[in-house]
């Protein structure tokens, strides 16, 4: 998973801010990639030798009280032919999420992969920098786990 600080601020409302209907600006927007590992996932066997799956995505930013402030979430569908297969299992599945939070204060970003055939989960919190801090506003890569 990387998250990076987006290009322009956000407002409520814009598309792929989020899904608070709450939420207040000034925002910042961060651009979230997961790649997801197709042999984590309960692929099943397609008659034409594809193997397809669902599987959720999710952010969760929290403040720093630990109360939710944004959240965002999709539905992905993989349906991998034969030959893609093995290009898949190397490289992943890549999925990208944005959402917007508060600018100023310092968040915690949590993301989920879940697998819904199997019941297979994977969370990674990442804490994100305020806008007033050093001039930086990035987040600290790492990787997602199944239990």
């Amino acid at each position: 998973v990387r998250a990076e600080r987006g290009v322009g601020e956000a407002t409520p409302g814009d598309a792929g801010s989020g899904q608070n209907p709450n939420l207040k600006g000034p925002l910042t927007r961060y651009t979230v990639d997961f790649v997801v590992r197709s042999q984590d996932l309960d692929l099943e066997p397609q008659a034409q030798g594809d193997k397809s799956g669902k599987f959720l995505v999710g952010l969760r930013a929290y403040d720093e009280a630990g109360n939710p402030v944004n959240w965002e979430a999709e539905e992905e569908t993989v349906d991998i032919s034969p030959d893609q297969f093995e290009l898949n299992r190397k490289n992943g599945i890549k999925v990208q999420l944005n959402i917007a939070v508060p600018g100023a204060c310092a968040m915690n970003l949590v993301t989920a992969v879940y697998d819904l055939k199997s019941g297979m989960a994977g969370t990674l919190e990442i804490p994100l920098r305020g806008t007033s801090t050093a001039g930086v506003n990035t987040a600290e890569p790492g990787a997602i786990t199944h239990p």
